[in-house]
């Protein structure tokens, strides 16, 4: 009944292929209706203890998704004594299935308050009174921000602290992009169908949905491979399949030699958590190069060091032919973090993304080099892996941020496939994507992650992974979800925020502990 399947679909797609399975499989819209609510009804039923003695709500709207609301409550009409329905619109105007269902469930005897005079107020007690609120308004289908009486009823749900249950996804946000439109029903628990939809893993669409369940109601792999969008979550199985327990035999060769490029003068930090990161991440040898004055070697004994020339702590102009013996011997280089934005870092950045041929992650002041020398973007290729925040991400794309966040996903998915490389665009649900237009979404994290190095502590986790010689998309994937991970086991340590990204770095062996410690 409950899919296991990582894929995403864009909820503007299940109309093609609930109408491929319709017409072309022979599957009705009745009976995927049916099945739609049937899950709906076992996954509240295994999840709310003494349902019988509930005081349900069932609120429908005008499409399909008020259909569904339909089917819901003829199910639980056997599991509760207490049970309406309210539809916010008339029901002369069903059609299809929703009508099917509405007269279903009006032959079976629920009550159902339909629009009159002073329904607003009837509305308002109904929500009062009831322990449970099924949201059947308006699903995937909403374009445009809920007006009137639905966004009305939306507040009276939201304001009413009951439990919410959301059907397919909460009522008032974007299905694609997790945008609010307006306002949205801000749910406790969600049931999806099919597949799960870009919105129920991107805030604020993550935050609404509550818990979220994912009903298979019977859709033929056949119809929807059909419509591959090359969307997935990262998950913890999946993370488990990329990688591998260490052979006995190993020796710190046989991990690779990470360079850090990285740090200057007043941002010393950046550069040591890049490096322990990269230590905690299994990098067999690790060197930081750095300019010869910016700071001492002490908290980070393990890194090697190659100093390279310095103009009152910044890289030097002619430094980059230091980084060009630097690079030589390592299988891997991560850049950028803490190293400045003066002529010297501009032509070592210039250099590495032209002229070197190994694995090359990107951030922070070296992603700002990138934006202020725009020309450099045309040298990206699939060996580098750029990891902007939304702001960073702005200035490379000249796209106010806000634009950027009302739809991650193709912000950076347009990106990747234009320059041809690997973008991890860091938000609080991060976005990898590839060249070939395949789009992660990644399910670990959380808001403690919002502090000022947690980013190196990604690049220095990608950067091991990167040496390790683990392949590029690997490398991403498995970086962006062990570092939320690692932040979630913090915050279960230390509390949900004020926890150091050092702290984070320190947990990463324990990530791997949990995950390598069954054969997969």
């Amino acid at each position: 009944m409950f899919s296991n399947s990582s894929r995403v679909v864009y909820s503007s797609v299940m109309p093609e292929i609930d109408h491929k399975t319709i017409f072309e499989f022979g599957l009705s819209g009745e009976v995927l209706m049916e099945n739609a609510g049937r899950g709906c009804v076992r996954v509240l039923t295994e999840n709310i203890n003494h349902l019988r003695e509930k005081k349900i709500l069932v609120v429908c709207g005008p499409g399909n998704n008020g259909g569904d609301g339909f089917v819901i409550a003829r199910y639980l009409a056997k599991k509760t004594a207490d049970l309406k329905i309210v539809l916010l619109y008339s029901s002369k105007k069903l059609q299809g299935d929703a009508l099917l269902n509405y007269e279903r469930a009006k032959k079976i005897n629920i009550p159902i308050i339909e629009e009159t005079r002073q329904f607003t107020e009837k509305l308002k007690n109904e929500v009062k009174n009831s322990d449970i609120i099924i949201d059947a308004i308006f699903g995937t289908g909403l374009r445009s921000a809920p007006e009137g009486l639905f966004g009305e009823t939306i507040d009276f749900i939201n304001n009413s602290k009951k439990y919410i249950m959301a059907i397919d996804i909460p009522s008032g946000t974007n299905g694609d992009t997790g945008e609010t439109l307006g306002r949205s029903v801000n749910a406790d628990l969600c049931a999806t169908f099919g597949f799960a939809k870009p919105a129920h893993y991107i805030e604020p669409g993550r935050k609404n949905r509550g818990t979220l369940f994912v009903i298979d109601i019977g859709i033929p792999h056949t119809v929807s491979d059909e419509f591959e969008e090359n969307i997935n979550i990262l998950t913890k199985e999946y993370v488990k399949t990329i990688l591998k327990k260490r052979d006995a035999n190993s020796h710190k060769g046989s991990f690779g030699h990470l360079g850090i490029i990285a740090g200057s003068k007043n941002k010393a930090g950046a550069a040591i958590l890049c490096s322990k990161s990269a230590h905690r991440s299994g990098a067999g040898l690790v060197t930081l190069c750095s300019p010869c004055d910016s700071f001492s070697v002490s908290g980070f004994e393990e890194t090697m060091r190659f100093p390279v020339s310095s103009d009152n702590g910044e890289f030097f102009e002619n430094s980059v032919d230091e980084v060009r013996e630097f690079i030589k011997d390592k299988t891997a280089i991560a850049a950028g973090p803490g190293m400045g934005t003066g002529k010297g870092a501009q032509k070592i950045i210039e250099f590495l993304i032209k002229n070197s041929n190994i694995p090359l992650l990107i951030d922070a002041d070296g992603l700002n080099i990138i934006s202020e020398k725009r020309e450099l973007l045309d040298y990206l290729d699939k060996r580098i892996i750029l990891t902007p925040h939304p702001k960073e991400m702005s200035r490379l794309t000249n796209i106010p941020t806000e634009e950027i966040l009302n739809d991650q996903i193709k912000s950076a998915r347009e990106f990747a496939l234009k320059y041809k490389c690997i973008l991890v665009l860091k938000t609080s649900s991060s976005i990898i994507a590839f060249p070939d237009g395949k789009i992660k979404i990644n399910t670990s994290g959380n808001p403690g992650l919002a502090a000022g190095g947690s980013g190196d502590i990604l690049s220095g986790i990608a950067g091991a992974f990167l040496a390790n010689k683990m392949s590029i998309e690997n490398a991403a994937e498995a970086a962006v979800f062990i570092h939320g991970y690692s932040a979630d086991i913090t915050s279960l340590q230390k509390g949900p925020f004020g926890y150091l990204p050092s702290e984070t770095a320190d947990n990463i062996p324990i990530v791997f502990k949990e995950l390598l410690e069954n054969d997969h």
